[in-house]
């Protein structure tokens, strides 16, 4: 009986031990391994043209790309909150470490975003390390996030 006690209190030591970098402190603990990029595409006065009321671009016709190990990829992209809403920009994750990117409006190439990144260690042993944008700039022009791009 002592055996069988000892056991189970080993494999429950043993159990939280190993699950104690699990899913609940990492998922909202760490860093994303690459930074998200918030921006606005608006018109001369500010209008925001792909959310709001004011919008003329829709999600689909917005791509974000860059190559990667040579073939022109697609970032993963969403908006940062309501589409309906005209404070609502664009964040874009980037898909690999890549420090050039591309936005294209109705599949033309508008305008060009150079990053710089520098790898950060991990919070914790459980999580990864990843890379801090160091600079970004819109079309070679240094500019702070979120920013907005004027069409």
């Amino acid at each position: 009986m002592k055996n069988n006690i000892l056991v189970a209190a080993t494999t429950l030591f043993i159990a939280i031990v190993f699950f104690s970098c699990g899913k609940n402190e990492c998922d909202s603990n760490c860093d994303s391994i690459f930074p998200e990029i918030n921006f606005k595409i608006v018109n001369s006065s500010g209008q925001n043209l792909t959310c709001g009321p004011n919008k003329i671009y829709t999600s689909d016709k917005i791509a974000i790309r860059s190559y990667v190990q040579n073939v022109l990829t697609d970032a993963e992209k969403i908006f940062s909150g309501d589409s309906s809403a005209a404070s609502t920009g664009i964040l874009f994750v980037p898909a690999a470490l890549s420090s050039q990117y591309y936005l294209y409006i109705n599949n033309i190439k508008t305008d060009s975003f150079q990053l710089s990144f520098q790898i950060q260690e991990g919070k914790t042993e459980c999580c990864p390390s990843f890379y801090k944008t160091t600079s970004v700039k819109l079309n070679n022009v240094a500019v702070t996030t979120p920013f907005n791009v004027v069409k």
